[in-house]
């Protein structure tokens, strides 16, 4: 029996599993339906893993070899306890008649099955490859309850490996991030943060200054921020001063924000000028653009648009400031967005990160 995601067999140059790649599963007779995309609870994961049961096969598409191809598997055991001889997993590459065994490994049953296992294998440079994923019981050949839970196989040149990965189940990263903002504002921190729109954006985005604004610390979290910029003896820009002579610069002042959710500290820093302002507010959310939108002073001309920021399409010149607040870091497509924006900025234009944290991992709140 087979469990086929798609049936195109086309040669890849990248690949990376998830439920929308193509992708073919091999099953003997008698074997049980298992639902293949689970986030196993034990593995503290967030994202899911294609599940293979031992004496399963994953054939992956032809994939074109280079110099520098490599594959990157992440894998684990998807139940907390396996046989007691474990489970192994295979990987054979195949060329017209001739195989190779690419990996072997063991997943024992008393090792820690909350730590997934990462290899990163060359592939040798040639005609295109097909590989095959075997999930095998132990030694012993018990297969009880021998499940594998394949968390990441990603293909490609070593330097493109964590893009093509990072741009996996977009779906998945869209309707978490709408999921998680349609009710992520309702929080009374975003209600209070809402009645000091007025005091500006030193009462919103903690810093050093935010200490003389009335009401601005009201938590841990703010009062850390705020001491952490003391300690760091760094400066916050003041972005009041700069928006009013950007906006003596231009009539009207074209103001892109991308990422905007409710838009506070955009409505905090226009409220600081007068002058007409066409502000163009960026989100997946069409809900919150409306509560943005509606937040604006009377001087600011809103255009809602809908979109993912990481496929945003932007006019050549059409702004004189772009914002991003705290909004960076749920970008995958980071440095195509930072070209776009480039290239949507008039001559002297301008883009403000504000309130912004990006680690290695880009602040990323899952494993």
């Amino acid at each position: 029996m087979k469990d086929v995601a798609s049936v195109d067999h086309q040669v890849v140059d990248t690949y990376v599993l998830e439920p929308q790649a193509t992708w073919t599963i091999v099953t003997p007779p008698g074997h049980p339906v298992v639902d293949r995309w689970q986030a196993p609870a034990h593995l503290k994961r967030v994202r899911p893993a294609l599940v293979l049961l031992a004496g399963e096969t994953l054939e992956l598409p032809p994939l074109r070899v280079g110099q520098e191809s490599r594959l990157r598997l992440e894998f684990a055991a998807a139940l907390p306890q396996i046989s007691s001889d474990g489970l192994e997993i295979e990987v054979i590459g195949t060329r017209g008649a001739t195989s190779q065994r690419l990996l072997r490994a063991a997943l024992c049953p008393d090792e820690t099955l909350n730590a997934p296992r990462r290899v990163e294998l060359s592939l040798p440079p040639g005609a295109p490859m097909r590989l095959a994923i075997h999930c095998l019981p132990g030694p012993a050949g018990d297969p009880r309850a021998d499940w594998l839970a394949l968390i990441e196989a990603t293909m490609g040149r070593a330097d493109e490996l964590d893009l093509i990965a990072a741009r996996a189940f977009r779906q998945l990263r869209v309707d978490n991030e709408r999921a998680h903002f349609a009710h992520a504002y309702h929080h009374p921190m975003y209600a209070a943060r809402r009645g000091r729109i007025h005091l500006g954006i030193d009462a919103l985005i903690p810093s050093e200054r935010s200490f003389a604004v009335p009401g601005a610390i009201e938590n841990a979290f703010d009062y850390a921020l705020a001491k952490l910029c003391t300690r760091l003896q760094h400066k916050a820009p003041d972005f009041e001063t700069r928006l009013r002579a950007k906006a003596r610069a231009a009539s009207p002042l074209r103001v892109l924000s991308v990422g905007t959710g409710l838009g506070l500290v955009e409505a905090a820093l226009l409220a600081k000028i007068d002058n007409a302002v066409q502000l163009t507010i960026v989100d997946l959310n069409d809900e919150l653009l409306r509560a943005a939108a509606s937040l604006m002073p009377a001087h600011v001309r809103v255009r809602p648009v809908v979109a993912d920021a990481n496929e945003l399409a932007l006019p050549d010149g059409g702004y004189d400031l772009a914002l991003c607040v705290s909004g960076v870091h749920h970008l995958v497509e980071m440095g195509a967005f930072f070209r776009r924006v480039r290239d949507a900025l008039a001559p002297q234009g301008e883009l403000w990160l504000i309130g912004e944290q990006i680690g290695p991992s880009g602040n990323r709140l899952d494993e």
